[in-house]
């Protein structure tokens, strides 16, 4: 599964944009994080894992709807991380 296979599950454009700016966020803050930690610089992670739930509660909504198995947290990260790094 990737990102685009859970945007077609919006019923509606301005609720996947929205959707799509938490993911950006989540992607910048991680890769801010990721450039800290080699840096050296300790950084903590709070930031993204407020976002990374509320990914996950937005998810966890559309899943019920669908009555289907839902992707875990790790693999929702892995998706955002893969879409925006292409």
């Amino acid at each position: 599964m990737n990102l685009e296979n859970l945007l077609v599950l919006f019923g509606n454009e301005p609720a996947r944009q929205t959707f799509l700016g938490l993911c950006k966020q989540y992607y910048a803050e991680r890769v801010r994080q990721e450039a800290a930690k080699s840096a050296g610089i300790p950084v903590p992670d709070s930031r993204r894992a407020e976002i990374h739930t509320e990914i996950m509660k937005i998810v966890q909504k559309l899943y019920l709807q669908r009555k289907e198995p839902m992707p875990s947290r790790t693999e929702v990260g892995l998706m955002i991380m893969k879409h925006f790094r292409q």
